[in-house]
């Protein structure tokens, strides 16, 4: 009995023992393992957000004022060839000059249009695996186009346009364009292909293909709309004058935008009127430009209205005149020989794709099919004081074709420089109201 008990403790002190080294060993192989796939997934890591340097590749397109400014200097230099471009620098396009951006062997490419200063601040893909490919560039000013093109071998693919407005987040197969004009609010997006984010102050936009929207400044979005661009600023006259030239005292017009023509200079400004003023037309009020010239008979002068437009346009495919036009009072004279005496004429002045200076001209009158003014096809004969349009539009309002014009694209606009509105001759009276120049 003795023996028997003294047996028994013993063997199970063992077993216990045995237990707890098992025990032991399973938790150490455990952590052993934990440990390896938590070096291995750090290494890993570690690996995939190793990132180096890709170099893009600058050639101007158009014009010769394209300079790019190296990151860490102060100076910029003339690019009158292709030049390597590189994290930091910043390249500016001139008011006569375009640039394009080659970005991962051509996969990404980026139109850099007239008057337009960005900064590649990023450029990069991983080092050991294709994990990650990105570009961010910053538009300080202008207009730029990005192309991306089908998905790569990379896994994140991160491509971004930034503004002080926002950022402008563009996947694979899509073209987006950014703008940001100095004395414009917000930034422009307009989706031409695919799709893109926009990030402004805590908001988030999905944009599809073919709609606009405006990051604006603020924070938040102006309403989705199908993309166009309306080249013309307070086209409806509402807009208040901003300062200098516009204001009254300084011979402006007091609104926004538009300043006004008064040749001779010195003409007398009672006989020669240009009046913002409100009418009713139909249902509603709207604002109009009236033009009222008194001269002598025997001196001929322009009195209109002018804005200065400076914007890139061939990258659309369509652009439309739109206005409401009245004629009330002519020239006893009309066309003359150097066909330009009418009482109201639009002008837009434009660049072709060859950098020749050009106009789209239009001019109005009233009388009888058989004036010599009829048989030009840039003369237009309208009802005496009646708001009208020609050719007929249901909503009242004149609609012509700028771009589609030419037979082959150089001669195509290729920048819109200014619009004029005016009349000539000794005497007149003509009225416009409700303009627009947009771009499809």
């Amino acid at each position: 009995m003795s023996v028997t008990a003294g047996v028994e403790p013993v063997s199970t002190h063992t077993r216990d023992r045995g237990r707890y080294v098992w025990l032991v060993l399973v938790l150490s192989t455990m952590a052993f393992f934990g440990l390896c796939a938590l070096l291995g997934s750090g290494v890993f890591g570690f690996l995939t957000s190793i990132t180096e340097r890709q170099i893009g590749l600058l050639e101007p397109r158009k014009g010769t004022q394209l300079t790019v400014q190296r990151a860490g200097t102060t100076a910029p230099v003339l690019v009158a060839e292709k030049a390597e471009l590189n994290e930091g620098d910043m390249t500016s396009t001139g008011p006569d000059s375009e640039a394009y951006i080659d970005l991962f062997q051509g996969d990404i490419t980026v139109r850099s249009y007239f008057s337009t200063t960005i900064t590649l601040e990023r450029l990069r893909t991983s080092k050991f695996f294709q994990t990650l490919r990105e570009m961010r560039l910053t538009l300080n000013t202008g207009t730029v186009v990005v192309a991306t093109g089908v998905p790569s071998a990379f896994t994140d693919e991160n491509y971004v346009v930034a503004t002080d407005d926002g950022d402008v987040l563009i996947p694979s197969q899509s073209r987006v364009r950014v703008h940001r004009a100095p004395d414009e609010p917000g930034t422009t997006i307009v989706v031409e292909e695919g799709t893109a984010q926009i990030f402004s102050q805590g908001h988030r936009l999905d944009l599809g293909a073919n709609r606009m929207v405006t990051a604006q400044g603020e924070g938040g979005f102006s309403a989705v709309s199908t993309a166009f661009e309306e080249l013309i600023q307070n086209g409806s006259f509402l807009d208040p004058w901003t300062g200098g030239a516009e204001m009254k005292e300084q011979g402006g017009l007091g609104i926004a935008a538009w300043l006004p023509i008064r040749e001779p200079a010195n003409a007398d400004p009672r006989l020669n009127r240009i009046e913002v003023i409100s009418e009713t037309i139909g249902s509603g009020t709207n604002y109009l430009i009236d033009l009222r010239r008194q001269g002598p008979v025997s001196q001929y002068g322009r009195l209109g209205i002018r804005q200065e437009i400076n914007r890139p346009v061939d990258y659309l495919e369509r652009i439309e005149l739109r206005a409401s036009i009245r004629v009330v009072q002519q020239p006893e004279v009309i066309g003359g020989p150097a066909g330009d005496i009418y009482p109201l004429t639009i002008r837009v002045n434009y660049t072709d794709g060859q950098g020749r200076p050009r106009s789209w001209v239009r001019s109005f009158y009233y009388g009888q099919d058989s004036d010599p003014a009829s048989d030009s096809p840039a003369v237009e004969r309208v009802e005496q004081n009646r708001w009208t349009s020609v050719p007929p539009a249901a909503d009242g309002t004149v609609s012509y074709t700028l771009k589609p014009i030419a037979e082959t694209q150089a001669d195509e606009p290729d920048i819109i420089n200014s619009i004029e509105i005016y009349g000539y001759g000794p005497q007149f009276n003509s009225s416009i109201n409700s303009i627009s120049l947009s771009g499809y």
